[in-house]
């Protein structure tokens, strides 16, 4: 199997080798008519140019949120996009529990 394997490849590497070798070369020649064409030249038409472009918007400035306590979101006022002021509620989170770990402590 080996010898036949080796046969083989050295074979196809002398039919690559003499089939790459010829010295006569033509060159191919084109002897058809050429195509006519017309030439016009550039005029400005008076359409305005556009550019569409992709990209992302960022803001200026931005805030990152967090509460000091842990629960359910109840309402968001704000949307995204609305100027906001210092001291405006942003986020208003569920404070059940914390209520009644107030009520709680007062009772004892």
């Amino acid at each position: 199997m080996k010898k036949y394997t080796i046969t083989t490849a050295i074979i196809a590497i002398s039919i690559s080798v003499l089939s790459c070798g010829s010295k006569d070369k033509e060159g191919a020649t084109d002897n058809s008519t050429p195509i006519s064409v017309t030439v016009s030249q550039v005029e400005s038409s008076g359409i305005k140019s556009f550019v569409a472009a992709s990209g992302k918007i960022e803001a200026v400035s931005n805030a990152n949120l967090s509460t000091r306590m842990m629960g359910y979101v109840n309402s968001v006022p704000v949307k995204v996009g609305d100027n906001v002021k210092k001291g405006q509620l942003l986020i208003s989170v569920n404070n059940q529990d914390l209520q009644a770990k107030r009520a709680q402590v007062n009772a004892s």
